[in-house]
């Protein structure tokens, strides 16, 4: 089934500036991995944000799958996009501008859902292992405690993705509850401390 995780961290690597949340102006402060820009995504960056989540989630060689799966992927990023409720981040290669990573921080309120919202967190296979992915979660959690002044975030972690729950495990990410609606994904919580 699905679980709930929650994280009691210390201070969060990154800094987000909260007053600078418009796309593509989005100011970090804090480590990050040589050769990769992060900031949030613009409506131009959307296409290259939908292929890299089917190549991160979907994974299928064949070419009519893809194009269908990256257009629902694109019609969904461009739904979510924009305003103070929902922040979409790109990792970028400093040499060719490359996406190479994304995560997605939603703040909308929601009836029995629980907010902030962390989903959509890919690296390209090529990029991964050099510290992207914790990058990107350092800032999306930046963002839920500093932009919509969470004092928690939350996500949902397929079952079988053991690396994944590993990892947030690691972080300091709990169990919070052990099933869902589909009973395919772990939610997990961490607190913002």
């Amino acid at each position: 089934g699905m679980r709930w995780l929650m994280w009691l961290a210390p201070a969060a690597a990154l800094v987000v500036k909260p007053a600078v949340l418009a796309p593509g102006r989005l100011s970090f402060e804090g480590p990050m991995v040589p050769g990769i820009v992060l900031g949030e995504a613009g409506a131009d960056d959307l296409a290259d944000a939908a292929a890299l989540l089917v190549e991160s989630f979907f994974g299928s060689p064949n070419p009519t799958i893809v194009t269908i799966a990256t257009a629902r992927e694109f019609h969904r990023l461009r739904q979510h996009h924009g305003g103070d409720d929902h922040v979409q981040l790109l990792a970028r290669t400093t040499t060719s501008s490359e996406v190479v990573g994304f995560i997605d921080v939603d703040g909308r309120p929601k009836l029995n859902e629980r907010r902030p919202y962390i989903s959509d967190l890919a690296v390209r296979p090529d990029h991964r292992r050099r510290g992207i992915a914790t990058t990107l979660l350092d800032a999306a959690e930046a963002i839920a405690k500093h932009h919509f002044c969470a004092d928690s975030v939350f996500l949902k972690v397929l079952d079988d993705n053991s690396a994944a729950l590993a990892v947030y495990e690691k972080r300091g990410y709990d169990v919070l509850e052990d099933h869902h609606q589909d009973n395919k994904a772990t939610l997990v919580k961490r607190l913002l401390l």
